[in-house]
């Protein structure tokens, strides 16, 4: 992984911050006596010492040739071969600068940083390589530097739940605003890390996903519960940007975002999967109309798991969120939302295909199957979560694509 200071470090100097750009480079010296304060020479003095420490491991006193590494011969001939003969020469090479070497492959390249692992030693840091997201861990090309207003408690929450530990590569100074991502307004700072592409958009999604998941539980609140008070809505899958490693994924289970239940029994009554967007549907037309609905089959699949595993109908809810600026950052103004349930989902599907510009498959549908709030009022009063049950239980589940 990339390093930002001009040496060949292993490791960030102790009182160094890591990752972070030196301010000085350590290239440039002033004259001795220059007029600046005296506090610039002491600070220059101890850049010097930090790259000096940096440049080169501290090599164990059992581990003095590259003989005593125990390389492979194989390993050892092809080093020679190139030139490298001594251990603090090695050091200072890089991956990237093994790999040019004649005859030095992926295979003696691992057999190299295996050996020097098990004397607590490692190449140098190649400059040049691409950074590693902060996110799933993994260096790649189009990691760069991400910026985002965010409040302490929600920058607390990225630290502890998305990346690692990792704290901001940089902070800025206090000021107030909405914060990007819970959308309150509290006292913000500028916050970045480094970050892929697809992690620094979902990053920046979530935001009108809370907004969306508030605003569906707030309606309910005010225009739904008082006219169906037998059914109790519940926010179990709360937006959130976890850490996407192997380990994370695997563990992932199919959840819907909200559930109905009974205020009398406690029973599971149905589900709810909600998803948000710029665009509306029908009605008041603020924005720009949708023209068919577009949903990931792997979404699709966790409607379809979620309905067969607890025995229940899921509906799918479309919510409005339209951004209203208030610098420095934007309002998440949410507008209005539709739902539909899997059999009109089933009806109205049109194709499946891969979004443009992604690699991932949606279910294209027409917007008709959608509904109006008053309409899932009356649905709901009605008793048509219970004929939806019935339904799958006489026709089976219905193919969402």
């Amino acid at each position: 992984m990339a390093n930002f200071s001009n040496g060949r470090q292993q490791e960030p100097a102790g009182d160094l911050p890591p990752r972070l750009p030196l301010a000085i480079p350590l290239t440039t010296r002033p004259p001795t006596g220059h007029p600046r304060c005296k506090c610039v020479e002491d600070v220059l003095a101890f850049l010097d010492d930090a790259a000096a420490s940096e440049r080169l491991p501290s090599v164990p006193d059992d581990v003095t040739t590259i003989g005593d590494l125990g390389l492979p011969p194989r390993v050892t001939r092809v080093l020679d071969a190139n030139g490298l003969t001594d251990l603090d020469e090695l050091l200072t090479r890089n991956e990237r600068e093994l790999l040019a070497m004649p005859g030095l492959g992926p295979g003696a390249l691992r057999a190299v940083i295996d050996a020097l692992e098990s004397h607590d030693l490692a190449l140098a840091i190649d400059p040049w390589a691409p950074y590693e997201c902060a996110r799933h861990g993994v260096a790649q090309w189009d990691v760069t530097l991400c910026t985002h207003f965010l409040c302490d408690a929600c920058c607390g929450d990225f630290v502890n739940n998305s990346f690692d530990g990792e704290g901001p590569v940089f902070e800025g100074t206090p000021h107030e605003g909405r914060c990007s991502h819970c959308n309150l307004v509290r006292d913000l700072r500028v916050r970045q890390w480094l970050l892929c592409t697809w992690c620094d958009r979902v990053l920046r999604s979530l935001g009108r996903s809370i907004a969306s998941s508030r605003f569906i539980m707030e309606t309910w609140t005010e225009r739904i519960a008082p006219e169906v008070p037998s059914i109790e809505l519940r926010e179990v899958d709360e937006p959130r940007l976890v850490r996407r490693d192997a380990d994370t994924i695997a563990a992932k289970v199919a959840s819907a975002d909200f559930e109905g239940v009974s205020t009398e029994t406690g029973e599971l009554v149905f589900a709810i999967e909600l998803k948000t967007g710029k665009s509306y549907i029908s009605g008041d037309a603020i924005g720009a109309k949708m023209g068919t609905f577009q949903l990931d089959q792997s979404d699709c699949d966790d409607i379809t798991t979620v309905a067969a595993r607890d025995g229940v109908p899921v509906y799918l809810f479309h919510a409005q969120v339209i951004d209203r600026v208030e610098p420095p950052t934007v309002r998440f103004a949410p507008v209005a939302f539709w739902w539909t349930d899997m059999f009109s989902m089933h009806d109205n599907f049109i194709e499946s295909r891969t979004r443009p510009r992604e690699t991932k498959i949606a279910a294209y549908y027409n917007t008709a199957m959608f509904g109006t709030l008053p309409e899932l009022v009356e649905h709901l009063r009605d008793g048509g979560p219970d004929r939806l049950k019935q339904r799958i239980g006489d026709e089976g589940l219905p193919s969402l694509y």
